[in-house]
């Protein structure tokens, strides 16, 4: 269950601009021939519905009917006292509550205006593979005649390019992101595991909905980040990485620190941190690229590993590094081979 504040402001993401992607969908529709797109959403796959209605499920599982013509159809599994902050914290047309997702969408798509009455009825899904088999099942039992398409590809596609509402929200992710990772940064005495609840806590003082924290306590033997369970007391070089949400926008931003040093850490870091959208880029003398992992959201799930990201997408990358002393780590969020934010 999802544990933030989950708020609309259309000062941030207007109904127009929602309309707006609605209506890019319905374009490539017509264009693939598709009668109607389902767009599935649960709790850890929230992306796709949010891009297009700005809802974010706190718990439960819903699919989104995207039809040739008329309001969005949001069926969802649960109780209609849920209905009203539904609609408050989101911009959907019609809200069904029930407890069978499957059959209701097949009487729905069966009923709708500008669907086929008669022959082969083409549904798009978004992420076909990954829709539960009993709503697959139920659907198909309620609605003759429906040809099921896997429509990722074509969803990917509406993603790109980000538009403004897209990157300026991404960027305020990552500014909460910064701001609690300040408080990860050394002091007086040993850095200690206590430091995660006033990360958290910073986190979610700032608005974002989500937050999760990896750590990686001692840099010098091992690069691996993990949650962690229990009191603990970092190495002298740990590194902190957080992925924060943020009215559906999820970054990661990491960094390695030193609690001996610090002011030479830190620099090295910034030094890392700039060159970091150049997938060539030439690291400092004594340095070693090891691996590193590229992840955006093209689909439902907030952040998926992308082989080969259009530059106009906005993308999370995170990038280890070797010296003699152990390993080195910085993630950020990057735009067109720039980062969204400053080192």
């Amino acid at each position: 269950m999802r544990r933030g504040l989950l708020a609309w402001s259309e000062e941030e993401v207007s109904r127009p601009l929602l309309d707006s992607r609605v209506a890019r969908c319905r374009d490539a529709m017509a264009g693939s021939g598709l009668d109607a797109l389902l767009v599935y959403t649960s709790f850890p796959r929230p992306a796709a519905v949010s891009w297009l209605t700005h809802f974010v499920p706190y718990w439960s599982q819903g699919v989104l009917a995207i039809l040739p013509e008329g309001a969005l159809v949001f069926t969802v599994s649960l109780s209609k006292r849920v209905a009203s902050w539904i609609e408050e914290t989101a911009h959907i047309g019609e809200i069904v509550c029930t407890p069978n997702l499957g059959r209701t969408l097949g009487e729905i798509i069966s009923k709708a205006a500008g669907v086929k009455a008669t022959g082969t009825r083409k549904i798009g899904v978004v992420e076909l593979p990954r829709l539960p088999g009993t709503i697959v099942r139920n659907l198909r039992d309620a609605a003759e005649g429906i040809e099921l398409i896997d429509a990722s590809d074509l969803f990917a596609a509406l993603r790109s390019p980000a538009d403004d509402t897209e990157i300026a929200l991404t960027r305020r992710a990552a500014e909460i992101a910064h701001k609690a990772l300040d408080l990860a940064k050394p002091g007086k005495g040993p850095v200690v595991a206590e430091i995660l609840s006033d990360i958290e806590r910073s986190a979610r003082m700032q608005g974002c909905e989500e937050i999760l924290i990896d750590i990686a306590e001692d840099l010098s033997t091992d690069r691996q980040f993990r949650r962690l369970d229990g009191p603990t007391v970092f190495a002298n070089r740990y590194a902190v990485r957080l992925s924060v949400a943020y009215k559906g926008h999820w970054v990661r931003v990491g960094r390695t620190l030193e609690q001996n040093g610090a002011d030479r850490a830190a620099s090295i870091e910034h030094s890392l941190a700039k060159i970091l959208p150049g997938s060539r880029a030439t690291p400092p003398a004594g340095f070693e690229a090891l691996d590193r992992v590229v992840e955006g959201c093209i689909g439902s799930a907030p952040l998926t590993v992308l082989s080969d990201p259009k530059p106009d997408t906005i993308v999370s990358i995170t990038q280890r590094w070797q010296d003699a002393h152990g390993f080195w780590l910085v993630s950020e969020p990057v735009l067109s081979g720039a980062l969204l934010t400053q080192p």
